[in-house]
Formats: C-alpha cells, structure tokens, sequence
C-alpha cells in the first residue's frame, strides 16, 4: 500500500510530469489495481459482487473509450510494413499456442481443456496498458517501444480478442448439427 500512496502522491505533485514520471505512474497504477484485485478475491464474496455492481455504470462508459484510445494511437501506416504485420503474426501464434499449451495444466476429469484453453486466448487490457507505458518510455532519446511494435500488440489484441467467442461457439454447439 505504501507503494501505491507514493504512486498517487507523485502523480498528485507533478502536474508537468515528465514522460517517464508518467509512465512510472501508470505502471504503478496498474500494479496496484492488481494487488487490489488480489486482495478482494480473498474477500467475501458478496463484497466483490457489490463493488461490481457499483463500478458497473463506469466500467460501461470508461472501458470503451480506453479502447478507442489505444486504437487512435496505432499508426495505420506502420501496419502497412511487411515487418510489423509479420511481428504481429508471430504474436498472434505465441498467444493461440501460449494458451493451447495451457490446456495441458487443466486438472480433473469432465472438464473440457479445450474449452478452458480458448477462453484464455483474449489477452486485453493489462497488455494494452503495458504497451501504452512503452511506447512512452525512452533509452537514449529512442520510443523504448516502437509505433510498429505497439501497432503489432495492438494487431494480437484485436485478433485473440475477435477469434476467441467463434471458437468457443465452435468447442459448445452441439455435435451433429
């Protein structure tokens, strides 16, 4: 918790941040949304379903608009690189066999790892975050990360997102029809 009162009073303090106090900012502040996240699911249960019943009316306004900014900030023109979209394709592939492999730790009969390996291919907001932080980090006056690269995350995030609920549908419909 110490970490994260730090966090917010740097942001608090620093209204002309500098590039990397900011980004020092957001990787903190999504370290802390995790160790919250950690921290009420050893809480009740009823608790964590309250809470999100309260933050549902936010999360429905604000979680679109983040993704229509990660989206603005890709360069369209960087997708058109051969390098980009190939970087981009071998993400793609690690995610689907990163996940596939997964079904190998799936313990317990009568349940589907198949299943379970699809609906852990999405990979969202956490990776977005990290590669916005980034792209606005420098060494030596250089984008630690690069508008191609941050353009092939954003391909993987687009693509795992959109192919997961047609393999679900595909891994639930019914056989024989």
């Amino acid at each position: 918790m110490l970490k994260s009162a730090a966090s917010i009073s740097l942001y608090r303090s620093r209204h002309n941040a500098t590039s990397e106090q900011k980004a020092e900012f957001g990787r903190d502040g999504i370290l802390t949304l995790l160790e919250g996240a950690v921290t009420l699911e050893a809480a009740d249960v009823r608790l964590i379903v309250a809470v999100a019943e309260l933050l549902h009316p936010l999360a429905s306004l604000f979680v679109p608009l983040f993704f229509v900014l990660m989206g603005t900030q890709v360069d369209l023109g960087s997708l058109g690189s051969l390098a980009t979209l190939g970087f981009g394709m071998v993400l793609i592939l690690c995610a689907f066999v990163g996940k596939l492999a997964c079904a190998l730790g799936v313990l317990g009969g009568g349940i589907d790892r198949l299943a379970v390996a699809i609906g852990m291919i999405p990979r969202g907001e956490v990776g977005l975050i990290f590669a916005g932080i980034g792209t606005t980090l420098s060494l030596d006056g250089q984008p630690l990360l690069s508008q191609g690269l941050f353009s092939a995350v954003v391909l993987m995030v687009l693509v795992t997102t959109l192919v997961t609920p047609v393999g679900l549908r595909w891994i639930f419909q019914p056989r024989g029809s």
